[in-house]
């Protein structure tokens, strides 16, 4: 029966062709399902990522709020070795460099305990002198106390990175040459160099060092003057010049000027806080060579001062 056999071979093909589209349209619907997964995983990464900057950005927004209220804080409460102190933030930070400044300046957090105290494991009773030195640097003075609170005092002033108070012992007294324009002379009188500058035209009369220094030396100057018109600058030049009359220009020299100024070779580089010489000013002066420091203490008001050299071979 060829006709009965045509009618089911081709309902056998309709069947097959229609399980054909069927299983394309299934394909073709898990392909969509899938795709629509992945970009549903695409947007949660994309969300879970914005929201965990968005907390990082509030997170460091909280902070940095924390960081300027400590800051504006004027008041601050401290634990030294037991014994409380409360004083103002300007107070502690009046020194740059010291690690009480770097301490209260905000750019590092403390802790403080239940009451509000900034604890420091250090000599209570010492800090007292710390505080008043802080408080009025001009003024303070170690004058009363005994040598045991004098050594105490000042273990706590290095140790919190602030200028001693106690001025070192000059043992160096230095010869002196000047320089050859007939405007200056050297006086040697029980080991001490008395400098005169006898030619008042002349802007400058230079009176240099003969020794070379050793590290750690320490030495005292004087300024007496007997005119207004007259500028001092005390200083050292760290590499040997035969032109002494602009040996201020010398790329080693660095010294303190009469005016509120220091120079380093022919330049105003600046000093913070220092005053000037005046007539009657001593000036103490110690030379760290492996530090490669600089330092005068001004006996007027009780303070030391320090510059960073340049060395001859900074410019070998």
């Amino acid at each position: 029966m060829p006709g009965i056999e045509a009618t089911l071979q081709e309902k056998l093909n309709e069947i097959v062709s229609s399980v054909q589209q069927e299983e394309e349209s299934l394909k073709a619907e898990r392909q969509a399902i899938k795709r629509d997964h992945e970009a549903m995983e695409a947007d949660h990464t994309s969300k879970k990522a914005k929201l965990e900057q968005e907390r990082a950005a509030f997170a460091a927004e909280k902070e940095a709020v924390a960081v300027t209220n400590q800051v504006l804080k004027s008041k601050v409460k401290l634990d030294v070795g037991g014994t409380t102190y409360h004083s103002s933030r300007t107070t502690l930070t009046s020194v740059p460099g010291s690690m009480l400044e770097a301490m209260f300046s905000g750019r590092h957090a403390v802790e403080e305990d239940e009451a509000g105290r900034v604890f420091i494991d250090r000599d209570g009773a010492a800090f007292k002198l710390v505080l008043e030195y802080l408080r009025s640097p001009t003024s303070f003075s170690l004058d009363g106390l005994s040598k045991r609170d004098v050594a105490s005092c000042l273990v706590e002033f290095e140790y919190y990175g602030l200028p001693s108070p106690v001025p070192p012992v000059p043992p160096l007294s230095l010869k002196m040459n000047v320089n050859p324009n007939g405007s200056a002379s050297v006086q040697l009188h029980n080991d001490k160099c008395t400098i005169y500058q006898e030619n008042t035209d002349n802007d400058w009369a230079w009176a240099i060092g003969a020794e070379v220094l050793a590290d750690n030396a320490v030495w005292k100057m004087r300024v007496n003057q007997t005119s207004e018109d007259h500028d001092v600058m005390l200083g050292v030049v760290a590499s040997p010049t035969s032109n002494l009359s602009d040996i201020h220009t010398d790329a080693t020299f660095a010294g303190w000027y009469q005016g509120e100024a220091f120079y380093a070779a022919g330049i105003d580089q600046g000093s913070p806080g220092w005053p000037g010489w005046q007539n009657g000013d001593e000036g103490i002066f110690a030379l760290n060579a492996s530090a490669r420091t600089l330092t005068v203490h001004l006996k007027r008001f009780a303070r030391s001062y320090t510059y960073y050299l340049r060395m001859e071979k900074d410019y070998q």
